[in-house]
């Protein structure tokens, strides 16, 4: 298959960690890949290093996130690239990429990968939606969204290989933790927490790998509460992997999340997991796999990370658990074959619609 995924969004998180993933892997199955990304964006500095699997290309967004001379560029792109099918992440991308062509004029399906609540508006040039969590698959979950045409469920995946035995730590003090830094995901309960953990004599080192809005507030926030040797932030990295596999628990706070990248990361290299009651966790996790806590305070995380430390065995039990789930359900190798299956039934009915017409 020719297959064309668009992102035009510019930050740096999950997302765009699935999308270089999912370039990288539908490449090394034999199909040929355009990525379209933007010239400013992080995706474009850490994709260039892969150009050799995918062709990459990029789009300018002269005048704002919503640029409508980014049509234009699609047109140009997808013309020249003639692909079979069109993957759009994102509800820009979506937008953009539906307006290149009349529905009735384009040769090829465009599909719309689910990240977050949907708006109607962004979504009507789109012939498939396919969620990632059964909670995305619900209508009631979106904005004024009408008659979806959602696939089944198909999870996010991870291309970090599972290791092959978990490293036991008889003390867990290194923690962790990496996501854009907003307020939706809950780092100053996280800084809340750690001065909690602190005041009751802890001696943690929480290292925070991201950027984002937050991070001056943040850090305004551990200097208030006197963390600066025990809190650290590193900005975005590309080394996330090696910094897990030198951390002894993995921490996600988040106020709202919808699935959790770096969830699946952890999973992937046996760190325990400490994580907010939210859609994302809640699907992949339960009691055996991680400590599970109430969203949006610093008390329940506090206690939650408190007890993982408190019980190294019984954490790196459940990071035992949560591996063998990962290497079943959420691992490339795993997810990536029912994409291609689904993209290629895609491809199927359009060329019968196409006839008809």
């Amino acid at each position: 298959m020719k297959i064309a995924h668009l992102m035009i969004g510019n930050g740096w998180g999950g997302v765009q960690s699935f999308f270089r993933d999912c370039c990288i892997e539908m490449s090394n199955r034999g199909h040929t890949i355009l990525a379209v990304v933007r010239l400013d964006g992080w995706l474009y500095k850490v994709m260039s290093h892969h150009a050799d699997n995918f062709r990459l290309v990029t789009v300018r967004n002269q005048f704002g996130n919503f640029d409508r001379s980014t049509i234009r560029q699609f047109r140009q792109i997808l013309n020249q690239f003639n692909p079979d099918i069109v993957v759009s992440h994102g509800q820009r991308s979506s937008l953009f990429a539906s307006k290149v062509e009349p529905d009735n004029l384009r040769q090829w399906p465009l599909v719309s990968l689910v990240q977050a609540s949907l708006k109607q508006k962004y979504y009507k040039g789109v012939d498939l939606l396919i969620p990632h969590t059964d909670s995305q698959a619900i209508v009631e979950y979106h904005v004024d969204l009408v008659n979806p045409n959602f696939s089944e469920t198909i999870p996010l995946f991870s291309s970090v290989s599972p290791t092959e035995e978990i490293q036991y730590s008889p003390k867990i003090q290194k923690l962790f933790s990496a996501g854009r830094l907003h307020t939706d995901k809950g780092y100053i309960h996280l800084i809340d927490a750690m001065h909690h953990l602190s005041a009751s004599g802890h001696d943690l080192q929480l290292t925070i790998a991201g950027d984002g809005p937050e991070m001056k507030n943040l850090i305004r926030q551990r200097d208030a509460l006197d963390l600066q040797d025990n809190v650290h932030f590193i900005g975005a990295s590309n080394d996330v992997i090696a910094l897990m596999k030198s951390s002894d628990l993995f921490v996600l706070p988040s106020i709202a999340e919808q699935f959790g990248i770096a969830l699946l990361e952890a999973m992937a290299c046996g760190l325990p997991v400490v994580a907010t009651k939210t859609n994302g966790p809640l699907e992949i996790f339960d009691d055996s796999t991680a400590v599970l806590v109430e969203k949006n305070s610093a008390t329940a995380l506090s206690e939650g990370i408190e007890s993982a430390i408190q019980n190294p065995q019984i954490s790196f039990q459940r990071a035992n658990n949560a591996l063998k789930i990962y290497k079943e359900c959420y691992f490339a190798d795993a997810v990536v074959p029912k994409l291609l299956g689904l993209f290629e039934r895609c491809i199927a009915q359009r060329h019968m619609v196409t006839k008809q017409v």
